[in-house]
């Protein structure tokens, strides 16, 4: 694994110091520390327990920088998925659990978009996420990735290896929109090309 840039940030400076003293030891090979949010691939936050002043801090740091955030807190937050989004949180460590090779993982889950939560909190996610999809997303015709049917059609045919032109005679499509569906499908799962997103689609079950 490359080093991941990291900033730790604390409550308090009993938790600073222990956050930085376990974060150092993972130096240089797995993580880089940095001066600041602005200049992090992930942000590490430790508490007791994460406040809303706390968790409305880190949403104004999240829309300054580029920063993913990491939890490590005492009491386990009973976070909404607008905060997750808003704050950009990738990761939730319980303080009592946490050790190195627990954190230097949470770190690059979050570096690499990923998320690791814990059993308490994954529940009350995964009932969140199932009435964003039936209340609001299906209606609209959407999906939780932001991909409607016609385009979740397309990237199954690109992932069958059909080109442009086929795709578009076999769905009766223009190939003008055939390949705006390709970059909406490559945009909405922020890949770099058709191959990474096929990938993408078929780690979250879209296709």
């Amino acid at each position: 694994m490359s080093a991941v840039l990291v900033h730790p940030q604390a409550s308090d400076t009993l938790s600073a110091t222990g956050l930085r003293a376990m974060l150092r030891e993972l130096e240089p090979g797995s993580v880089s520390l940095v001066g600041s949010a602005a200049d992090a691939d992930v942000v590490v936050y430790a508490s007791h327990a994460v406040t809303g002043t706390e968790l409305s801090r880190l949403r104004e740091q999240a829309e300054r920088c580029r920063a993913k955030h990491v939890l490590v807190v005492g009491e386990i937050p009973a976070i909404c998925l607008h905060n997750l989004v808003t704050c950009r949180i990738h990761g939730v460590l319980s303080r009592a659990e946490t050790d190195g090779p627990l954190i230097d993982r949470a770190v690059h889950c979050a570096h690499n978009g990923e998320g690791i939560f814990p059993p308490s909190l994954q529940g009350s996610l995964v009932v969140q996420l199932g009435q964003l999809q039936e209340k609001v997303l299906e209606p609209a015709g959407q999906t939780l990735m932001g991909l409607n049917p016609r385009d979740i059609e397309v990237l199954r045919l690109v992932s069958e290896g059909l080109c442009t032109s086929e795709i578009a005679v076999k769905l009766a499509y223009s190939e003008r929109t055939v390949k705006n569906s390709v970059r909406s499908v490559i945009s909405h799962l922020g890949a770099r090309n058709r191959a990474q997103a096929v990938a993408r689609a078929l780690r979250e079950g879209l296709i």
